[in-house]
């Protein structure tokens, strides 16, 4: 997961400094759209990091019981959170 975050902040790094260098006059017109693209940029990098988060899951043995108390033995469980 984390290799996959890190390349897709190089990428949004990348996309973002490619935007910024590439203005043809020296105008300064494209600050306009520097909250913009930050904003795309963010939800870029959020969405990649929303999409590779698998749900949590803990496993181990549980003790099992019959309908009356009595202890039957043990089996192996996993609960995801």
């Amino acid at each position: 997961m984390r290799k996959m975050l890190a390349i897709a902040a190089i990428a949004v790094v990348t996309i973002t400094s490619s935007l910024i260098a590439t203005t043809g006059n020296a105008d300064a017109q494209f600050r306009r759209w520097g909250p913009a693209v930050g904003i795309l940029g963010a939800a870029a990098v959020t969405g990649a990091i929303i999409a590779n988060s698998a749900p949590y899951e803990r496993c181990g043995w549980v003790r099992q019981f019959d309908r009356y108390g009595n202890y039957m033995g043990r089996a192996w469980a996993c609960a995801a959170y």
